[in-house]
C-alpha cells in the first residue's frame, strides 16, 4: 500500500524539436525526458521512480507518441495515435502506414532494436512486438 504522506512529482523537460527524413518526407520529431515518481521517504526510497523519454512523431494532422524507458536501453514502445484532434490505440495499419513506419526507422536509427506497440488485443501484457 502507497504511502499517502510521500510526494508525488511528474517531471518534464523541455522539448527538443528535430526534423527526421524518411522516404523523402519531412517527420518532425518531439522528444522530452521525464520522470513520474512517488517519495523518497524518509530513508530515501521511492515507492515508485519512472525516468523516460516520451516521443512525438508528426505529420500533417497525424501524430504517433512513443516512449522509452532510461533503464531498459534497447526498447521502446508506440503508445497511440492523434489523427485529426482524436487519440486512439493504434492499429496494425498503423504500423504500417508512413508515420507509423517512419517512427519505428527513427527508433533503430537511435539504437532502440526491441521496439513494441500497445496492442489493444493482447490481453496479457498489453505490449506486442511490431509485426
Amino acid at each position: 500500500m502507497p504511502d499517502a504522506d510521500l510526494p508525488i512529482s511528474f517531471e518534464r523537460d523541455e522539448p527538443e524539436v528535430s526534423i527526421f527524413q524518411f522516404e523523402n518526407v519531412d517527420i518532425e520529431v518531439t522528444r522530452s525526458k521525464g520522470v513520474d515518481k512517488m517519495g523518497p521517504d524518509e530513508d530515501g526510497l521511492y515507492e515508485f521512480y519512472y525516468d523516460f523519454e516520451l516521443f512525438e512523431f508528426r505529420s500533417g494532422s497525424r501524430v504517433v507518441h512513443g516512449r522509452a524507458y532510461a533503464d531498459q536501453e534497447n526498447e521502446a514502445s508506440l503508445i497511440a495515435i492523434y489523427e485529426d484532434g482524436e487519440r486512439r490505440l493504434m492499429s496494425v495499419s498503423d504500423l504500417q502506414a508512413d508515420l507509423g513506419r517512419a517512427a519505428i526507422r527513427y527508433f533503430k536509427n537511435i539504437g532502440k532494436t526491441d521496439i513494441k506497440w500497445l496492442d489493444p488485443d493482447n490481453k496479457v501484457t498489453g505490449y506486442s512486438p511490431i509485426p
